[in-house]
């Protein structure tokens, strides 16, 4: 028999979710979702570049799994760890998905992680440049990051643009059930930034091991972004963040960049 999750790691895609459940599941209450059977695909891909890492898959009940039932979701989750949780980045940028999350999971606690988002946006772009499986998708090769996000390929912008994502979640979640995480602290005091979470799930701290760079989500760059494409965009975004930062009565001085 399944169980319901307690926790929810929401997004946003390219901001840290792999390395956030991979990091909470080094406490000995916290276990997440078993392995989707149906991704034998992803298996593929990934197993012989992380042979080291067993494969956890996001569910995507809330995306585009959501005919499967009930039943098939409280079925991954197997753990009789006192926490469990699983993560679906997508859930954070679509509106369905999050009103679906709500009406299934509504005592669950709610994770949002937030990079800057020219950051995030160019990482997503590097990141479908080099995935195979993009092309599936209608990706194209070799667009630009200008075009890419003109044409808002693959809501490549859209995702960035938290402001009415999270303004969502907070009309349909209570304020202590919703915990935000930037990206950027969780790099730069990723112990701290995790005491915080572990306190959110309502378990004891605990000191968490360097990640293991074996196992580790990372794509490297071909280039970096040039000055004045950040500049432009970076000027796209600026309301939005200024409504992220009242929203979270943060300044989040990591995106004055």
């Amino acid at each position: 028999m399944g169980r319901l999750p307690d926790f929810v790691i929401v997004g946003a895609q390219k901001a840290g979710t792999t390395a956030m459940l991979n990091s909470l599941k080094t406490h000995p209450a916290v276990d997440s979702n078993d392995p989707v059977s149906s991704d034998r695909w992803l298996r593929r891909i990934t197993e012989p570049l992380r042979p080291n890492r067993r494969i956890v898959t996001e569910p995507h009940f809330f995306t585009y799994r959501w005919d499967r039932g009930i039943d098939w979701y409280t079925g991954l989750f197997t753990s009789d760890a006192p926490v469990v949780g699983e993560r679906t980045p997508a859930i954070l940028y679509q509106d369905i998905a999050r009103r679906r999350l709500a009406s299934t999971l509504p005592d669950a606690k709610v994770i949002a992680m937030l990079r800057h988002p020219v950051d995030r946006s160019f990482s997503q772009w590097n990141h479908y440049n080099q995935d195979p499986q993009a092309r599936t998708w209608g990706w194209p090769g070799g667009e630009s990051f200008a075009d890419a996000m003109d044409a808002d390929r693959a809501d490549i912008r859209t995702r960035s643009a938290y402001g009415e994502q999270l303004s969502a979640l907070y009309d349909l979640y209570p304020r202590d059930q919703l915990h935000v995480v930037i990206s950027e602290r969780m790099r730069d005091d990723r112990q701290g930034e995790l005491d915080r979470v572990f306190d959110f799930l309502g378990v004891e701290p605990i000191a968490v091991p360097a990640i293991d760079r074996r196992t580790a989500h990372v794509r490297q760059y071909g280039s970096a972004l040039d000055r004045d494409e950040r500049d432009r965009w970076n000027a796209h975004f600026e309301d939005d963040v200024g409504s992220v930062r009242t929203m979270l009565d943060d300044p989040i001085p990591e995106w004055d960049i």
